[in-house]
Order: C-alpha cells, then structure tokens, then sequence
C-alpha cells in the first residue's frame, strides 16, 4: 500500500514509546520487605508477592549489575513487512554513577545502527558519550533521561506492577537454577506509565494534524503477560513481557491515524513483541573506565 511508508515513522514512534514505557521508572510508595531474615527455607514458604518485595529490595540495595535488555517487533500488513529488533548490554555502578552501554537496532530492509555510549559524572554535571559512526560526542544529560537505561529501575516496575502471579517451575538462568514466575501487568498500569514518556510525547506530537488524539490510543489496551525469574539469592535475574496482543491493537490505532480506513488498519498483524531484561554480576560487575578520547570530545549543546 501507498501510505506503508508514510506509517512506518508513526509505528516506528509508537515502538519506542512502548518499549520505553516497559523500561521505564516509577515511584513507590511501599515499603520495602525485610531482607534480614534468612532466604533458605523462606522463600520457598513465601507468597509470589513476597517473593517479589523482597528480589525488589534486594535490587534497590545493589551497588553494581550487568544487564541485557532486547526487544523483539515483527509486523506486517498487505504483504510487507517489518522487523525491529533492539539489543542493549550495559555495565553500571550506582556511587558514584557510571554507565557502559552498547546498543544495536536492527530495522531489517530500513537498515541498523549500533552505538556506543558511557555515562559519568565530570565537574558535578552527569555527562553522556556517544561513539556514533567513529566520532565521539558528549553532551550534558538530565537524569530523567537516564530512565530509558536504568534496567535496574526497570525492573524493580515489573516487580511493583505483576499482578496474578503464580509459580511456573525452576529454570537455568546465568547458569544456575532460578524459580520462574507468571502473571500479567494490567494495562491501566502500562498506560499510566506510557503516558509519562517522553517517546509518547513525540508520538503525540506526530498525531497532529491527524484524526486521532493520544486519549484514543490508550483506550482498550490488552493486560500483558510477564515472567520472573528468581534465583537462590532472591534477586530478579530475568524478567520477559509478551506485548504481542497489546502492540497489535495499538499498531493499529497508529495506522489508521494515517488515513486508512478501519478495515485497512484490521489487516495490520503484530507477529511478535516480546521485551526481555536478564541480570548478572549483582554487585560484583566488571569495572571499566570511560575511554580518553570520549572523555576529550567536544560538548554538544543539544
């Protein structure tokens, strides 16, 4: 169909704001569970919710992890297609802050890009550096800009937000055997938290202009499916969202605002969206120092 490319920047919005909203940090007012007592014996007694505020805990305590997060997004619609297929590893240290972040994206016929990025704290500002194409750049970063990177903070939201859990057998994770966990994240929870990205900002912005207004987005979103995987320590070493159901009914709305007809838009089929964040190194992540010529780059205004 004509209009396929022109949806393409609209899907390709809306991708990020979904990704970013299962990436995304929350406040909590809850108290964390006591870790003080000992996890042989317990857990296994413990409810899912318990075992949960505990891992949780126990992740907000961690002073160093080393995380991969990717995110898989087949769809397609009249015979074309499109695969999007992101892949982050990252090594940080909470105090004093300090990130390694490789990223690859992967848009199939649209081409890829890998990036290389750390993150530090240079005369009391928080610094990114970006490897992109060779050159090196850096720039000043606002801390809420740092939510698309913190796995840590990631995944402490699945942990607050499952609900219905129940316990779904053991796993090898890392190499060592972890309990896994299934239930949903309701999806007046992940609206919320959609709302509260900046990628859904630009999406927004993108409607303008259109028939569609971002309140017609968020209607009628599926729950999402997730499981945890909880190892002998009690932390969270894997934590995987299915969002095929729900991407798909909101891909859906994104193409129609393109002008196709509500027929057309029913055509549009999501093959796959599954985001995946496993965890290892609790506190005892590989150290690294930010390269010299990153850190000798020019700074970036933007």
């Amino acid at each position: 169909m004509k209009f396929f490319k022109k949806a393409m920047g609209l899907v390709l919005a809306a991708t990020m704001a979904v990704s970013m909203a299962a990436c995304s940090s929350a406040d909590t007012t809850e108290p964390p569970a006591d870790t003080t007592a000992e996890t042989t014996g317990e857990e296994a007694a413990a409810s899912p919710e318990e075992v949960m505020q505990t891992a949780k805990a126990k992740l907000q305590e961690i002073t160093s992890v080393e995380s991969e997060l990717s995110s898989t997004v087949s769809m397609s619609m009249d015979g074309q297609s499109l695969d999007i297929k992101n892949s982050m590893t990252m090594v940080s240290f909470t105090d004093p802050l300090k990130l390694k972040i490789e990223t690859s994206t992967d848009l199939g016929q649209m081409g890829a890009q890998d990036i290389d990025m750390y993150v530090g704290e240079e005369n009391g500002k928080t610094m990114m550096y970006m490897n992109v194409n060779g050159t090196w750049i850096k720039r000043e970063v606002p801390q809420e800009e740092l939510v698309a990177y913190d796995t840590q903070e990631s995944v402490v939201v699945y942990l607050e937000n499952s609900v219905d859990l129940k316990e779904a057998g053991q796993e090898q994770i890392n190499g060592a055997e972890a309990t896994k966990y299934e239930g949903i994240i309701t999806q007046d929870s992940l609206q919320e938290t959609m709302k509260q990205t900046s990628a859904m900002e630009s999406l927004e912005a993108m409607l303008a202009g259109t028939d569609m207004n971002a309140a017609d987005l968020y209607e009628g979103l599926e729950d999402v499916t997730i499981s945890i995987w909880i190892d002998a320590e009690g932390y969270p070493v894997k934590c995987e969202m299915d969002m095929t159901q729900m991407m798909e009914g909101f891909m859906r709305k994104v193409v129609q605002a393109t002008g196709v007809s509500e027929q057309e838009a029913e055509a549009f089929q999501v093959g796959q969206a599954v985001v995946t964040v496993t965890n290892k190194s609790f506190n005892n992540a590989t150290d690294f120092e930010i390269p010299q010529e990153a850190l000798s780059a020019a700074e970036a205004s933007f």
